[in-house]
């Protein structure tokens, strides 16, 4: 079974720990509430990696550990 990682925010730091986290064999579940056409594109492009597009809660339990890459007033801003 491979290693489940949510992500939280998908531009600049998200993008590349979610490559490498494929890259190294890891199941993701990608959420970012902008850039959603560039998501796409991504997650069509690795297929096979079994990586999808999901909520920020589900991105929050689809796995072991949780990232959130996106800057602070952003995120406070959002889930206030």
């Amino acid at each position: 079974m491979k290693n489940k990682v949510g992500i939280i925010g998908w531009v600049n730091l998200g993008e590349t720990l979610g490559r490498l986290l494929i890259k190294a064999g890891y199941q993701l579940a990608i959420s970012n509430s902008t850039w959603q056409e560039t998501l796409e594109e991504f997650v069509e492009s690795i297929k096979g990696s079994n990586s999808v597009i999901v909520t920020s809660d589900d991105a929050v339990r689809f796995g072991e550990v949780c990232c959130k890459t996106m800057e602070k007033e952003r995120y406070i801003l959002k889930y206030q």
